[in-house]
């Protein structure tokens, strides 16, 4: 807060005191702070590498939340972000679908993986219950 007397050259008991809050620096903060976020927001929404297979398709999955089992390049599990380990999977999987009505998974695996693990994993997912599984792939355009 910044205050500041103004002088009245005809009297001395004209003088008061004005108090002014300057703004400019407090939005000029806020606009930093809001290009910085802008800039960080996509970074964190970064996902596993994975080199996924292309196909041609018309459409796409629905927006609703989806349960997505990762298998990279090494065969290694991730559910969503976290890392789960190959004995465990179908547990998790397990305790994922037991609260849920829709039991679909979607499944995205390195091309470069063998065959095999990637049916291990749909072995695991329809152990755990999941009736409906689903392969991801990466969309090309249609060529007409």
């Amino acid at each position: 807060m910044k205050i500041y007397q103004e002088q009245n050259e005809s009297s001395d008991e004209g003088q008061e005191l004005d108090a002014d809050i300057n703004i400019v620096p407090l939005v000029d903060v806020v606009l930093v702070l809001l290009i910085i976020f802008m800039i960080t927001a996509p970074l964190s929404l970064s996902t596993i590498k994975v080199n996924l297979p292309e196909t041609v398709t018309k459409e796409t999955l629905t927006e609703e939340a989806q349960v997505i089992l990762t298998l990279d390049d090494k065969g290694r599990y991730y559910l969503g972000k976290q890392r789960v380990d190959a004995a465990s999977v179908r547990e998790k999987l397990k305790a994922i679908f037991d609260m849920r009505q829709t039991k679909v998974l979607y499944i995205q695996a390195d091309r470069n993986l063998k065959y095999e693990s990637v049916t291990n994993a749909m072995n695991e997912a329809h152990l755990a219950g999941i009736k409906k599984i689903s392969l991801l792939t990466q969309q090309t355009s249609l060529v007409k």
